[in-house]
């Protein structure tokens, strides 16, 4: 996977983890979607400020949900990261 943004598997299960408990699991945009695709500003959610002061390289970013329960983070429109489902489930 060619993220721009390099999440680690602890940022990724606690990025997941946070957003299971405020229950942000709402798909919001399709899946299939890749790194360097643009997102509308509509489909955007911002991570809460107490989930970047634990994933500093989150400031600046927003993320979606797609329809595979994926994490799509995306900075200036444009997605850096995806956290597949399977990656982090386990």
């Amino acid at each position: 996977m060619n993220n721009v943004l390099q999440i680690t598997a602890v940022e990724a299960k606690l990025i997941r983890e946070f957003l299971m408990k405020i229950d942000a699991f709402k798909p919001m945009v399709e899946a299939g979607h890749k790194v360097g695709d643009t997102i509308p500003e509509d489909r955007l959610l911002d991570f809460s400020a107490l989930l970047t002061q634990g994933v500093p390289k989150l400031k600046n970013t927003n993320y979606t949900i797609d329809q595979n329960g994926s994490i799509i983070i995306v900075s200036e429109n444009r997605i850096v990261a995806i956290l597949d489902f399977v990656n982090v489930a386990r």
